[in-house]
């Protein structure tokens, strides 16, 4: 994945589509959950979601949340944000309003229209199977309001939805939000709220995704999602709002304290390397996104992914890419865990 650029300004161009849709962005976390699509906010692979959450950490990964559809509605107009490949065309197209993307510790997206900018910042929990979609309004004009319609696959995540298969999506009123769950599946359900807000149930299924990043490795590329209503935040409500979703049980993200936690992290990171420039910064900070924590029968310890999207761990590539991501970044107690864990791991084999 190219997640090498940031505070990129994105002109408004659609003869630039193709490049957006070749920028890829990760989020994970130490569970093996992550959050991924590209810079135009289209998914192009099976892969790619809000929210991937891990059933069985760090592995069992479960496509969740694949993607949520924003509309600003600005007086008596509509303004479709969202960006969505089929066959033959790309609809809505929202990328025509992005002004800017930032690969940064939440992928962040800046949209302009009809006077008003909408920030969208994506974030994944540290310590869950859940993310934090928060919207900013700032400039609103007369009764600008923002519609959000989460869509979930609720599938493993090397398979295709299909509204043809056996399914039985259904949704329910949580605590504070809704529950989606296919109960013809053993999946665990979706928990999705947005704070504050209204929900309006208004179930729909749209077909035929298209990702083209399947279709180029000729595999099966086309998806059908469901969605269970919109939710409905109005501009009055501190310009603010956060959407969560989480697998399995109800989390809440506090987005603030997540962020800043994570951007500590990253500087904890960056610091053993600031001698080698700013290049290797980065990639000790990208490197900390492939360490995981497994359990294990005497305690949970520390593993490596062999990679993103759909690696697990694996002896080999976990002593090849350990002295890199750990000792590299002086991160010696986390070494031994791994260590430790390979060789209980080797010890029951």
């Amino acid at each position: 994945m190219d997640c090498g650029f940031e505070n990129i300004d994105i002109p408004c161009r659609a003869n630039e589509l193709d490049e957006l849709l070749r920028k890829e962005w990760l989020c994970a976390n130490r569970l093996g959950a992550y959050s991924s699509s590209t810079a135009a906010g289209c998914n192009t692979r099976r892969y790619h979601g809000l929210l991937v959450g891990a059933a069985t950490p760090p592995v069992a990964r479960l496509m969740t949340l694949s993607t949520v559809m924003e509309q600003l509605v600005v007086g008596e107009n509509t303004y479709d944000l969202a960006t969505n490949e089929f066959r033959d065309t790309f609809s809505p197209r929202g990328f025509e309003y992005l002004k800017i993307f930032r690969d940064d510790t939440a992928a962040t997206f800046v949209y302009e229209v009809a006077g008003v900018k909408l920030t969208k910042q994506v974030l994944l929990a540290q310590n869950a199977s859940a993310v934090a979609v928060r919207y900013e309004l700032s400039d609103p004009q007369h009764s600008a309001r923002l519609v959000l319609r989460p869509f979930t696959a609720m599938r493993d995540f090397h398979s295709l939805r299909s509204v043809e298969e056996p399914h039985n999506m259904a949704w329910d009123k949580s605590a504070d939000g809704i529950v989606v769950v296919d109960h013809a599946a053993a999946a665990p359900p979706v928990y999705i709220s947005c704070t504050p807000a209204d929900f309006r149930a208004e179930e729909q299924w749209w077909y035929r995704f298209l990702y083209r990043a399947e279709a180029e490795r000729g595999q099966s590329c086309y998806e059908d999602l469901y969605s269970p209503g919109v939710f409905v935040v109005h501009s009055s409500s501190a310009g603010v709002s956060q959407l969560t979703a989480s697998l399995g049980e109800r989390v809440e993200v506090d987005f603030d304290k997540t962020l800043a936690q994570r951007r500590q992290r990253q500087a904890d990171l960056a610091a053993p390397v600031a001698h080698l420039g700013s290049g290797a910064q980065r990639l000790a900070r990208a490197a900390d996104a492939f360490i995981v924590t497994r359990p294990g029968r005497s305690g949970p310890g520390r593993s490596i992914l062999a990679g993103f999207p759909w690696f697990a761990d694996w002896g080999r590539d976990t002593f090849i890419a350990l002295p890199g991501l750990l000792l590299t970044t002086g991160q010696f107690a986390q070494a031994r865990q791994v260590l430790a864990l390979m060789l209980r791991i080797s010890a029951w084999a």
